[in-house]
């Protein structure tokens, strides 16, 4: 099973070469996803799930919080399970990593070098994650290389989103606007860094020169982004094959480093010069643009869809008829539930409140069933086809439930509002319960004792 944090561009990227490998060889992938923005402990399913789903082994990704990281570490050590990482470069554990170093070295010879930039804003990710930092140390070392000196001023934490990186820069345009230069650690950071400089009157390249890291859709942005492209989906197709090697009795090394590449586009063009003067630019962002828009279209049917759900089957109801406009071809949610259990003691147990295979709600059965198997005994061969994607459903500390999904390519903004619209519509439809069968309760009391005074 693989374990991630968010489902976006990056992560589909490395799942749909981990998926190449693993499917390939007829071994099924769960991708557990952790929710991005509410970092912690790991969540009771996947430790379930990691305890009792005996899975061959496990590839993650970096965690937002390096606490959350060493908590999943400890875990998989307890049980001997292979361990595969991406993202990083830990010793004593088998990891893979796009080059960082080789890829900020061209970043920063062509920002420097060619386009003499020399007063760079930077925009960090997240400060305890090894790429953020390796890129930091590549930045520095070439400014000092050539006698640059290093403004710290200009240094901002960006934590590889693209809000945050808007907010960060927008506030330093607020007290300085000496730069030529922004350097992003990923592409969204970027984007969010050209929207703060457009918001500001600033044109990029024009005014500004920006760079992003990664190369994913975001990068086809007008003008084009020029970026790093650390081969996401090779990164992934070597962490399955460094874990098949564990489970085959062939020990992978412990540093697998897959190459990366500069690739310049209209962002840092010199000035005076059109940001793009290629017609295959041109058609890739109108094509990006296009595939955006209709994810935006499904997503805001999906966003009316929930809000106007009172129960659970209008919940069902409203998820099922938009699966296909999504993309989802495989679908099942499940709720959670207290039971008790032998000796009285209360057991959590999930109910699954839909199957969708295909354009087609199945059957299924009503039983409750332990939640770390994720699906009915009935239904148990769907784990063992293809990739799915499991998402926790939580509100706040209430975990609610969850969903399993087929991905495919473009899924990253469907899979996030898959996540928000019924984590939210299912805590709803649970407070409502909640709040009628307490006005029951209420209204049972104030009757009975009614009834008692007048007996009295």
């Amino acid at each position: 099973m693989a374990v991630v944090t968010g489902l976006d561009e990056y992560q589909m990227r490395l799942l749909q070469g981990m998926a190449q490998v693993l499917t390939g060889r007829g071994i099924p992938l769960i991708v557990h996803a952790n929710d991005p923005f509410a970092p912690g402990a790991s969540s009771p399913l996947l430790v379930g799930l990691l305890r009792h789903g005996r899975p061959l082994g496990v590839i993650a990704s970096a965690t937002n919080v390096d606490a959350e990281e060493r908590q999943l570490v400890d875990v998989v050590s307890a049980l001997g399970l292979p361990f595969v990482r991406v993202g990083a470069s830990v010793p004593g554990t088998v990891c893979v990593h796009g080059d960082n170093i080789t890829g900020m070295r061209a970043l920063m010879a062509h920002l420097l070098d060619e386009r003499r930039a020399r007063r760079i804003v930077l925009v960090r990710g997240i400060p305890h994650q090894m790429d953020s930092m390796e890129r930091e140390r590549v930045f520095r070392d070439e400014l000092a290389s050539r006698g640059i000196p290093m403004d710290e001023r200009l240094v901002v934490d960006g934590g590889f989103t693209h809000e945050q990186s808007y907010v960060v820069v927008r506030d330093l345009l607020g007290r300085y606007r000496d730069m030529d230069a922004v350097v992003a650690f990923n592409d969204l950071s970027a984007l969010g860094a050209i929207g703060a400089l457009a918001d500001e009157g600033l044109r990029v390249p024009e005014d500004v020169a920006v760079t992003g890291f990664d190369n994913d859709q975001t990068a086809l942005h007008w003008p084009g982004l020029t970026t790093v492209d650390q081969d996401l989906e090779r990164q992934g197709q070597a962490a399955a094959v460094a874990l098949l090697g564990f489970v085959e009795g062939r020990p992978p090394e412990e540093d697998n480093v897959v190459p990366s590449r500069l690739i310049i586009r209209g962002s840092t063009a010199p000035r005076g010069m059109p940001a793009t003067r290629e017609l295959g630019d041109a058609i890739s962002m109108a094509r990006a643009a296009q595939t955006q828009l209709a994810a935006q279209d499904a997503v805001l049917g999906m966003n009316r869809a929930m809000s106007r759900c009172h129960d659970l089957d209008q919940v069902v109801e409203a998820l099922a008829s938009r699966l296909a406009r999504l993309g989802v071809n495989r679908c099942f949610l499940a709720t959670l539930e207290l039971e008790h259990g032998p000796g009285g003691a209360m057991t959590r147990r999930a109910r699954l409140v839909l199957a969708y295979h295909h354009h087609r709600v199945r059957a299924f059965p009503e039983a409750t069933f332990p939640p770390e198997q994720l699906l009915p005994d009935e239904l148990f061969h769907e784990l063992r086809e293809g990739a799915l994607v499991l998402q926790p459903l939580t509100m706040i500390d209430r975990e609610l439930g969850y969903v399993l999904f087929e991905p495919t390519r473009g899924m990253a903004t469907v899979a996030e509002v898959l996540r928000m619209d019924l984590s939210r519509t299912l805590d709803g439809v649970a407070s409502t319960l909640e709040l009628t069968d307490h006005a029951a309760t209420l209204e049972r009391l104030v009757a009975q004792r009614t009834e008692e005074l007048e007996s009295a």
